[in-house]
């Protein structure tokens, strides 16, 4: 007997009975592999088996006629084929999401006799099994269906690339293959969310050109953009463009060698990772010099990339929208054409089109263009009354004009609204912002947008007002400021150490080995274990005996180089938004809303000749940056702390316990110092209790539980954050339905830590036996569950129980349960009320007299503020 074979089209068959010996179909013999089943007989098993077959036979042609070698499958990839696949690919996926059905299939019972109830004669199958065999069988079906879904993803995988590579261009020696970079999968599916056909494209740019195109009266402020390569302007190209607009615009690769649109030369440094994420792209380069796209084009194929009048090569072109000629250039850069030549300049293949590229290139060249011109200033032997040699002043106010046009294009782009808005709504009324600036927590991808938001979104206008009068030293501004250059520094300290070590092949701890070379700290400086390991002095293991000193010289020389804008130690350009690029542009962005203050009506050229006059009297440097947020502080000193604390500090997470300001930068080094000698002390002492005592394993899990509090407790000292019901509700409308945050009376919540600083925060930390119990399946689910399993979350704060844990690192229990039965008591009265009532409930506990001291009553006036800032 034949199932599915119509709906297979013949090709997988399942029997009934024995196999036969030949099988025709269409009158042709066909050599079939014989699967045999288990359970042939039971109907239960039969889609089971049918499903499995479907598996095993789509993976068969995924490996044998898809498989890597692109040149087979293109050879093999007719239009015949293609559609047999995409029939396979539907015919998969209709297998998968109707798989439920098939199980839960009601089963053929026996008529009933007269007279019996019959009410149950229609249950399906699955729900007369036992609970052992239901749950085997609906892990089988929901492993089943995961296959197939699998199978049908890689199959439209190779299928969407094997389209790629047909409309990539054929002939060109510049054009990256999307099969040769590495995220190719990722890159197709997002360029497929938003993806047109060439041909779509290219109508779209003819209507624009027939119907959008703007006047000679719209470019009439533009005269100034002229392209160096073709000596034509805008406007010229714009005429040009229409006039073609019949015979250039046949196909994709004619219309971008034809069609010039006028921007500013710039040099990108492309990655595998920048192909699928635009805003991983690193601007090396922008010059001062315009060009058009078409010449652009061109130069690639020629194998000649454009230079610009200084000789430094800027292959490629971006399209800005400078103050007083928006239309021309806004039409320019929302058309369809350049859309594919962004493409080109982001990931060199014209296929490689996404939305975010758009917005990506102009914020990432205003970042670039803030830090280049710190090139520009006078020697250090200059005096302030010096004049400024003319070629030079005339070549700086040339990159500050592009660096305004490309400021007032990322202000057109950020001020649209959407998720900027909600960022810097954020940044601006979060008291606790900096953790929305790490990659951890969903943060930007690069500091470049969370740049563009503070300067430029509509809801931070209040905060630059006041700044024109007050400067950067506005409180909410100085928080911003520091936040934003402590989270570059950071991510560069990241990038540093993992260049670092590739370079050394080292799999040591590169972090540890450049804050030691920062600091000055040698081995012989660190405090040594005593020879009697058993009774080591109780002084030695706290972080106050250990000395804090620190080589003065040597941080300076470290942070010196660190920040060296030639990339003597590190190659800054590893990153797309430096220091240097977050200090220029927050200060020439001050400068310009106070020159646009006292002079609105001034245009562009005046004010970048003014900016040009600041910069050479030394008016815009990162000093005038330091001396402007940290009044009275050495630049030179805050920089060597801004470099250890990035080291130590890689995230803004690991921030958010606290960190000392860098209004004392003596401080930080003095405490890095004094705990990087307290942890290798507690790991020498480890150690030479791992070699000395290797039988006495108490003494060595003391040692390791006192290094691992040393860490834990930097992100769960004290009191952890509350919540309400509010603040838990609009937290979960932004989580996924299966991990739902639920609040407790007391203000806590139920399985999820509540420390801020904690890598964990807010993450699920049910075990599996938690969500057993939860669900009632757990082997004791027979019972009435009276107490909510936690154990997830207590495994996770361990380490607060430690015998070795003191003081605030201590967990102290019912502290909130019973603060939230007094919490309308004034503070004082109910700091003495919950100590009198914790003394009272854990009188019988051994560390009762060591966890309720001093710092408890202290830590309480901690509680009974949280419990007044969630509302009483």
């Amino acid at each position: 007997e034949l199932e599915g074979s119509s709906f297979m089209r013949g090709t997988c068959v399942l029997f009934r009975g024995p196999a036969p010996r030949r099988l025709y179909i269409d009158g042709v013999p066909c050599a079939v592999e014989i699967v045999p089943t288990l359970c042939p007989v039971a109907r239960p098993s039969a889609p089971l088996e049918l499903g499995f077959a479907l598996e095993r036979l789509a993976q068969k042609i995924k490996v044998t006629t898809i498989g890597c070698a692109s040149s087979s499958f293109k050879a093999a990839a007719t239009p015949v084929m293609q559609q047999r696949l995409q029939e396979w690919i539907s015919a998969l996926r209709c297998w998968a999401s109707r798989l439920n059905d098939f199980m839960v299939a009601p089963l053929p019972l026996p008529q009933p006799e007269a007279g019996t109830d019959t009410r149950h004669q229609n249950i399906s199958f699955v729900w007369t099994m036992g609970p052992a065999a239901r749950a085997e069988h609906i892990s089988r079906r929901r492993g089943l269906a995961n296959g197939l879904r699998r199978t049908t993803n890689i199959i439209e995988d190779t299928l969407r690339l094997q389209k790629a590579s047909e409309q990539e261009p054929g002939a060109l020696a510049w054009v990256k293959r999307v099969s040769n970079m590495r995220f190719s999968r990722d890159i197709l599916k997002r360029a497929s969310k938003t993806a047109v056909s060439d041909e779509e494209l290219l109508e779209a740019f003819r209507v624009q050109l027939r119907s959008a195109a703007p006047s000679a009266e719209d470019c009439a402020g533009a005269g100034w953009l002229s392209s160096s390569a073709s000596g034509l302007s805008a406007q010229q190209h714009l005429s040009q463009a229409c006039s073609l607009e019949g015979v250039a615009l046949c196909d994709l690769q004619t219309a971008l060698y034809s069609v010039g649109m006028v921007g500013v030369q710039v040099r990108c440094v492309r990655t595998e990772a920048s192909n699928v994420e635009p805003w991983l792209l690193v601007v090396d380069y922008v010059s001062s010099c315009f060009a058009d796209t078409a010449s652009a084009a061109c130069a690639l194929d020629l194998g000649t990339p454009l230079k610009d009048r200084g000789g430094r090569e800027a292959p490629d072109v971006a399209v800005l929208m400078p103050r007083g000629s928006e239309q021309p250039s806004r039409w320019a850069s929302t058309s369809a054409l350049y859309q594919a030549y962004l493409a080109v300049v982001f990931a060199r293949n014209p296929i490689c089109r996404l939305p975010a590229q758009r917005a990506a290139l102009p914020i990432l060249i205003w970042v670039k263009s803030a830090e280049q011109l710190l090139s520009f200033q006078p020697p250090a032997d200059a005096t302030a009354g010096d004049e400024p040699p003319p070629a030079k002043i005339a070549s700086l106010t040339a990159s500050c004009r592009v660096h305004l046009a490309a400021s007032h294009t990322t202000r057109c782009f950020v001020r649209e609204g959407g998720s900027w808005k909600q960022l810097a709504k954020h940044l601006l009324e979060d008291e606790k912002f900096a953790a929305a600036l790490t990659e951890a927590d969903d943060g930007p991808q690069s500091m470049c947008i969370a740049l563009a938001a503070v300067c430029h979104s509509p809801v931070m206008d209040g905060l630059w007002e006041d700044a024109t009068k007050e400067g950067l030293a506005a409180p909410r501004l100085q928080k911003l400021a520091l936040a934003l250059l402590a989270e570059a520094v950071s991510r560069g300290c990241r990038k540093l150490c993992r260049s670092r070590a590739a370079e050394v092949q080292n799999d040591g701890d590169m972090q540890k080995q450049l804050l030691w070379a920062a600091l000055g700290i040698t081995q012989a400086s660190v405090l040594q274990p005593s020879e009697d390991l058993e009774h080591e002095p109780a002084e030695r293991q706290k972080r106050e005996s250990h000395d804090d000193a620190f080589n003065l010289q040597k941080a300076l020389s470290c942070s010196s180089h660190f920040f060296a804008r030639d990339g003597k130690y590190f190659n800054m350009g590893l990153t797309n938004c430096t220091p240097y690029g977050v200090v220029m542009s927050l200060l020439l962005h001050l400068a310009v809303s106070r020159s646009m203050k006292e002079a609105p009506d001034d245009s562009d050229e005046r004010l970048a000749a003014r900016l040009a006059s600041q910069l050479w009297r030394r008016e815009l440097s990162p000093k005038a940056f330091i001396q402007a947020v940290l009044p009275g502080t050495d630049p030179k000193l805050v920089t060597a702390a801004l470099y250890v604390q990035g080291l130590r500090y890689q995230s803004a997470r690991a921030r958010t316990a606290g960190v000392v300001p860098l209004s004392e930068p003596e401080r930080i080094l003095r405490e890095l110092a004094q705990e990087q000698r307290h942890l290798a002390y507690l790991q020498s002492w480890q150690s030479a209790l791992q070699n000395a005592c290797a039988g006495r394993e108490r003494e060595l899990r003391s040692a390791a539980r006192r290094a691992e509090l040393v860490e834990f407790s930097a992100a769960h000292r004290g009191f952890p954050r509350l919540f309400n019901a509010k603040e838990v509700s609009d937290l979960n409308l932004s989580r996924p339905a299966d991990d739902q945050l639920e609040l407790m009376s007391n203000g806590l919540l139920l399985h999820h830590c509540c420390y801020p600083a904690c890598k964990m925060y807010l993450k699920d930390l049910h075990s599996q036996r938690d969500r057993l119990s939860q669900q009632g399946q757990g082997p004791k689910s027979q019972k009435k569950v009276s107490v909510v399993r936690r154990h997830g979350l207590f495994k996770h704060l361990a380490p607060m129980n430690y015998p070795e844990a003191t003081g605030d690192q201590r967990y102290v229990p019912l502290v909130h349960s019973i603060g939230s039965m007094m919490k309308t008591k004034p503070a004082q009265a109910f700091a003495t009320s919950v100590f009198e009532a914790l003394e009272t409930q854990l009188k019988d506990r051994r560390f009762v007299r060591e966890a309720l001291q001093p710092w408890l009553r202290r830590g309480l006036l901690e509680v009974h503020a949280e419990f007044e800032r969630i509302g009483r």
